[in-house]
């Protein structure tokens, strides 16, 4: 299998869990930690635009594991990617096949952190900061670094967009800091803005530094299959409809980072996508989703 590929589709693929029906308030948004959405993911197979101009052959990048109606792993034919963990009816832990545990906590029903651990050592925390009932509107990432003033991987619960912004503009504040220190904490945040239940605007900002990544997107009224999610690769921070165009402007000490615009057209079941087909620049990735 092209490692290239699954990467980057599992890197577009994945998040949260459970039974019964989605638990939702006045507003329609999901309970934190609960994912049981109507139609559930089987396979999801990949394909990217060769330099010829040909597509690649299909190729299957994640397959999905439901005991009834929760999500209990994702993986491929050859191995488990993640793995998942619940207390009652909420996703409390999850594990990577690369040694990496995430550990979700709550006050009842609202997320208030996640702790990261790499080979059982802490290296990062997120915590949620602000919300606006059901939608958190404001999170801290504060990571250790070491040697290199890089991000860790709590970024990756993002999707790949957002976790190379959150890392770019870390390596930039790095880089603007003092370079003799080996180890020091870098602290991220994130201001989020919605227009119903869908992510309208994500700001990344560094300590007290002027840099600043801007993310707006736009959407289809679709179902999102992957809404309320949370995962290793993407949709942390997921919408109920799909993205059609992703803009992301960087401000601040530049460091040669461009800005990015990105488009996405769907092929439908009725509500629901089953090809995905993502543009950016000069790169481009289809997926092809399966349901029960």
């Amino acid at each position: 299998m092209n490692r290239k590929l699954l990467l980057c589709c599992a890197a577009l693929s994945a998040s949260l869990l459970l039974g019964g029906c989605n638990d939702h308030d006045q507003d329609g948004a999901p309970d934190d930690g609960i994912y049981n959405p109507e139609r559930k993911i089987s396979t999801i197979y990949g394909q990217y635009l060769l330099p010829d101009g040909n597509l690649s052959e299909e190729e299957l990048n994640e397959l999905w594991f439901w005991t009834g109606n929760r999500l209990s792993a994702i993986g491929n034919e050859d191995e488990i990617f993640l793995s998942y963990i619940y207390q009652g009816d909420r996703m409390v832990e999850m594990y990577s096949y690369s040694n990496y545990l995430w550990r979700f906590f709550y006050n009842g029903s609202a997320l208030t952190s996640i702790d990261h651990y790499d080979n059982n050592v802490l290296i990062e925390n997120l915590k949620v900061s602000s919300r606006q009932g059901k939608h958190i509107t404001g999170m801290e990432i504060t990571g250790i670094q070491s040697g290199s003033p890089a991000m860790g991987d709590l970024a990756i619960l993002f999707d790949k967009h957002l976790s190379e912004g959150i890392t770019k503009i870390a390596q930039q504040a790095g880089q603007a800091a003092d370079p003799t220190k080996a180890r020091r904490s870098m602290d991220i945040h994130l201001s989020i803005s919605y227009t119903g239940d869908n992510v309208a605007e994500v700001i990344i900002s560094a300590n007290d530094q002027d840099l600043k990544a801007t993310y707006t997107y736009t959407y289809d009224d679709k179902k999102n299959p992957h809404y309320a999610l949370y995962s290793s690769g993407q949709y942390f921070l997921s919408s109920r409809n799909n993205p059609l165009t992703l803009k992301v402007v960087y401000e601040g000490d530049r460091r040669a980072v461009d800005d990015e615009e990105i488009n996405y057209t769907y092929q439908y079941d009725g509500e629901w996508p089953v090809k995905i087909t993502e543009t950016d620049g000069d790169y481009t990735i289809i997926r092809h989703i399966a349901y029960r």
